[in-house]
């Protein structure tokens, strides 16, 4: 497999510090409800994971297709991956090209060699129909449009504090439960409990700072290949998470 979908759930974080300067990890925050309510792209990716493992492909590629539409580059990468083998879905070469190129769109030199050797592969007539579809494909899915969709879903789960005000989390602490709702205020049973400054980690909420982590975690993918591999520091590797739905 060229290119696995746990890349970007890395989420090294320590109370009033910044994630991209921090190493350590804190699994049950990107683990919990709360805040993977707020970052579809994580969540939909990871029950897209679950699917593939369980060979359950189709499923597999709706749920990557999900992730994809929230601006997630290794889900699109997926998704061409899939097209390309014929996973759950007629192989299609030319689609699954257009699919890789999106996946490129930022540039990450990984994904660029996949796309590359995807194009060499292709025969005159496929390159000629792989161009005529990506249009429809970026018109969707790529990060003109995807990615204020993530961002409008991290802005309403950041201000979905009982509470809160907008940009203001101070001594707050963040409860989560089970439904994907994080509530102001101590004391709360039910949950597990964070403190607001550490659940609201610019990194994770603040856009430009959030597609600048995903570009690290890029870039500390080993070297000397082109195929991407699972990140050591994946923390919901092996977590319970909420269950996807049926469809």
């Amino acid at each position: 497999m060229l290119l696995t979908a746990v890349l970007l759930a890395a989420a090294p974080v320590v109370p009033a510090q910044n994630a991209l300067r921090d190493e350590a990890v804190d699994t049950a925050l990107i683990a919990s409800d709360a805040f993977l309510a707020g970052h579809p792209d994580m969540l939909y990716r990871k029950w897209a994971e679950q699917a593939y493992r369980q060979g359950s492909f189709e499923r597999a590629l709706r749920f990557y297709k999900r992730s994809a539409r929230f601006a997630d580059k290794v889900s699109q990468g997926r998704v061409a991956e899939m097209y390309w083998a014929g996973e759950g879905v007629p192989a299609d070469r030319a689609l699954a090209y257009a699919w890789m190129d999106l996946a490129g769109e930022r540039g990450y030199r990984r994904i660029l060699a996949i796309r590359e050797r995807y194009w060499a592969e292709l025969s005159p007539e496929e390159r000629e129909r792989a161009v005529e579809v990506g249009q429809a494909i970026y018109d969707e899915y790529g990060d003109e449009v995807a990615k204020p969709r993530l961002e409008r879903a991290m802005f309403k789960a950041r201000r979905n504090v009982t509470g809160s005000r907008t940009g203001f989390v101070g001594t707050l602490d963040v409860t989560s439960y089970n439904r994907g709702q994080a509530t102001a205020g101590g004391g709360l049973s039910g949950g597990t409990t964070f403190r607001g400054d550490r659940f609201y980690d610019e990194t994770y909420w603040e856009p430009r700072l959030y597609w600048a982590w995903q570009a690290k975690l890029f870039d500390e993918v080993p070297k000397g290949t082109v195929e991407i591999g699972e990140l050591q520091t994946d923390p919901l590797h092996d977590i319970d998470l909420p269950a996807p739905p049926e469809d």
